[in-house]
Formats: structure tokens, sequence, C-alpha cells
């Protein structure tokens, strides 16, 4: 009798320790190899956490991606809002406001700090570190067990003053990055849950610059060396 169970608790073991063989940077790998496409579109809910407010802001639309730099962020709900950068210039457009904000995509960005989240892994690996994060909440717990997701916590080699950790929540099975959460160094939170991915969909250049409104007021950022 105890052989059989020591037995089982052995079996037990080796099937815990095979599914958690696979390191962090090893899932990040993996992430890389699905995300090796020239563009990805996806559906976003983001739900920002201010913690001296005490509130919650809910925000929903479709993003874009195209290497090596370009992006769109339509923002369809609460209130329509674009963010378009070609890489070089980033375009801010509130349709209710009648206003665009123009400037230089390094000054707002970071040098690309944002950008390279998602789209330059070799940026990645030299600036945070992979390890694994810890379930903290009754749905990450779910997600993790139940519905099959790594939880891999990106922490900075530097100091960032905008960011203390991210946190992907990444399929198992897809290695799409599910959701993800940036926590900030005053507590506050934003996290992005993706979903209805569509890669290699062919997104023009032109897709990434923005088609300038009529009758806009033109707001130029700190930095913007344009003169449109």
């Amino acid at each position: 009798m105890m052989i059989n169970v020591v037995s089982f608790l052995l079996f037990t073991f080796l099937i815990q320790t095979h599914a958690w063989a696979i390191t962090p940077y090893e899932v990040m790998d993996r992430v890389e190899e699905r995300y090796d496409v020239s563009d990805i579109q996806a559906d976003f809910v983001q739900e920002t956490f201010l913690k001296a407010m005490n509130i919650t802001e809910t925000a929903s639309g479709r993003v874009y991606f195209k290497r090596p730099d370009m992006i769109r962020w339509h923002y369809r709900s609460p209130e329509e809002q674009l963010i378009v950068s070609d890489g070089r210039t980033l375009w801010l457009y509130q349709p209710q406001e009648r206003q665009v904000m123009v400037g230089r995509s390094e000054s707002c960005f970071g040098n690309r700090k944002g950008i390279s989240l998602i789209m330059d892994f070799n940026e990645l690996r030299k600036e945070f570190i992979f390890s694994w994060a810890t379930p903290t909440t009754e749905e990450e717990k779910k997600n993790t067990h139940n519905e099959g997701c790594y939880l891999v916590r990106l922490t900075p080699k530097n100091q960032r003053p905008d960011m203390v950790s991210l946190i992907l929540h990444i399929s198992r099975t897809t290695f799409d990055v599910v959701k993800s959460i940036t926590q900030g160094p005053f507590g506050d939170t934003i996290a992005m849950s993706f979903y209805n991915f569509r890669f290699n969909q062919g997104l023009k250049k032109d897709f990434f610059v923005l088609d300038m409104p009529e009758d806009v007021d033109i707001i130029r950022l700190e930095g913007d060396d344009h003169h449109d």
C-alpha cells in the first residue's frame, strides 16, 4: 500500500514538473515566433485603475501594428479617439474636441519603447527580465489553471518612471498575448485584454498616416519639428 502511495506521489510530481519545465524565456521565444509577421490587429478592452481616486475607467476599440514600428489605436468607446504613428510622426485625433495633436513618435513613445513591447523582441530582451508572475486574483487563478495561460512578468532592468512591471497572460495553445497588465509606480494599473486576432492582412503604410480632418485645431506637442 505504501509503495502505491509513493508511486502515485512521484507520478504526480513528475507531471507537475513536466508541466512547468518550460521557462519564461522559452515562453517569450514562442511568443516571438507567433508574432513573426508583417502586421497584427486585434480588438481590445482597456481597464485603467487610478489608485489615488479609486476609480476604474474602461475603454475599447481595435489596435493595429505593422513592422517595424507603425501603430494605430482606434478607441470606439466611451469616446472615439485615434492614435496613429508611422514610426516618425504621432497623431492623436479627438473628434469630439475637433483637435489633432501632432508630435514625434520618438519623443512620445520614449525611443519606441511602447511599440517595441509588441514588435521588437530584441529590444525587449535588452530592457526587461522575464520571470513567472504569481496569480493574485481569482480570475488570474482561473485563467492560469483552467483556461491555460502562462503568466510572465517583465521587470525593467533599469528603473522607469512609467512602469514597475508588465504582466503578460499568454495562451498555452496559441502563444497569443491575450492580456497585459502594466503596473505603475503609484499603484495605478492598465489592463489590456486582446481578442479576435488577425495576422498578415497586408496593411498598407498609409493606413498608419492620419488623413487630416478639415476644420480641426492642430496642437504641436513638445519636440515636434514637423510643419505640415
